[in-house]
């Protein structure tokens, strides 16, 4: 269990991983700003939101990411409870995942089955309030 503790960035590198790339949110935060997301139900005390972003590998088909997926669904495997958010990019082929875990085990457990159609960056996250955040450091910059 968490237990409310601060941890580091936990990043997944595979394939020689994304060293050297931007990320894609970085174009996205410039033009629009913050993105809020409000999570479909509450946070458990002890779990965690991981930000999961996949890209599909070259040669990497719909239809075959469509199968893993319902394949994985049906045996019960993707925890839809688990996740709250799922976002496609335009064009399809990458995106990313807000999912909740108290064990970064069963949080690879869960994407190991795709690891062979795309590559995954995943990184901690917590969501901010942005009132009690510019309080907090108006406070300590004080």
């Amino acid at each position: 269990m968490w237990s409310g503790q601060r941890f580091p960035i936990a990043r997944r590198w595979l394939n020689g991983g994304t060293q050297g790339r931007r990320s894609f949110l970085a174009p996205l935060l410039q033009q629009f700003g913050p993105i809020t997301l409000e999570p479909k139900c509450p946070l458990k005390e002890g779990l965690m939101l991981f930000y999961c972003q996949f890209t599909w590998f070259p040669g990497t088909s719909r239809e075959q990411v469509a199968k893993r997926l319902v394949e994985q669904h049906d045996a019960g495997a993707n925890n839809p409870e688990r996740i709250k958010g799922w976002y496609n990019l335009a064009g399809g082929g990458a995106g990313f995942l807000i999912v909740d875990y108290d064990d970064i085990r069963q949080l690879t457990a869960f994407l190991q089955p795709y690891m062979d159609l795309m590559s995954f960056d995943v990184r901690a996250i917590n969501q901010l309030d942005y009132e009690h955040r510019v309080n907090e450091l108006r406070t300590s910059t004080s």
